[in-house]
């Protein structure tokens, strides 16, 4: 840990600025892929179980990865929060990020829902580790009311730190293992239930549903709050094609 003080002014007065808060480019694009990246890193059964996890229920690499019989896929929760914070960035800038929300039909309706997730993200983090460092107020020119400082002196981690044991630990060719490895599912995965369309189908607007001509949206929420029980406690199995099969109970 360490003391750092934090740059609270509206208007950016570093020099130069930070690339964080410039405007789209392709360095300001390569300097949040810095940061907001995934990369896989190795656990074991007993890290899963401290983490209050069920190690059966985790994903583990496959032994041709040389990680040997008990390492278990995972990555630091705050590439994922970097992640999420881009996604917003982007959504500022639709001109210059047209395909977050225009691009491919098919994809186009889970935006919604994946910005409304990555704001939630955040939002359970801060109220999480909620943030009581305090906030003095200063006299400014030409104001005639207090204005907040909010460059506040506080402790906090080397992120560059974070990225370089992330950049040391990561598993190596991971897009080409990724490849060769979801060809091969192992049989007898354990699946856990994913509500994505049941989610999309809940978060569709108007214009997006009758783009697709579907008219199943209302019902949506109701159908995942009537099956949410059932289908997380059901079994699943591994069709031959390797493709999963959801058994639902009866009601």
């Amino acid at each position: 840990m360490r003391t750092v003080k934090t740059n609270g002014f509206f208007v950016d007065l570093e020099d130069p600025p930070s690339i964080y808060r410039q405007d789209p480019s392709p360095e300001v694009d390569a300097a949040w892929e810095r940061i907001s990246r995934f990369e896989y890193q190795m656990i074991s059964s007993n890290d899963v179980r401290l983490l209050g996890k069920d190690p059966r229920t985790t994903v583990k690499a496959p032994e041709s990865w040389g990680y040997g019989p008990d390492a278990h896929i995972a990555r630091t929760e705050v590439s994922h929060q970097m992640h999420c914070l881009n996604v917003l960035r982007k959504a500022m800038y639709p001109d210059y990020y047209p395909k977050e929300r225009n691009g491919d039909p098919a994809t186009l309706p889970l935006w919604r829902p994946h910005a409304t997730h990555c704001l939630h993200i955040l939002l359970q983090h801060l109220t999480c580790t909620a943030s009581v460092d305090v906030v003095t107020y200063n006299w400014r020119e030409m104001q005639t009311h207090p204005s907040p400082d909010f460059s506040i002196n506080r402790q906090c981690r080397g992120f560059d730190a974070i990225l370089e044991w992330q950049d040391g630990n990561k598993v190596p060719d991971i897009e080409e293992k990724r490849r060769q490895w979801l060809k091969n599912l192992p049989d007898g995965a354990t699946e856990i239930r994913r509500f994505v369309q049941c989610h999309v189908d809940a978060m569709m607007t108007d214009q997006e549903k009758n783009a697709r001509g579907e008219n199943h949206v209302d019902g949506a929420r109701e159908i995942c709050r009537n099956t949410r029980e059932s289908l997380d406690a059901s079994p699943c199995t591994l069709r031959p094609d390797k493709t999963f099969r959801r058994i639902v109970p009866d009601h």
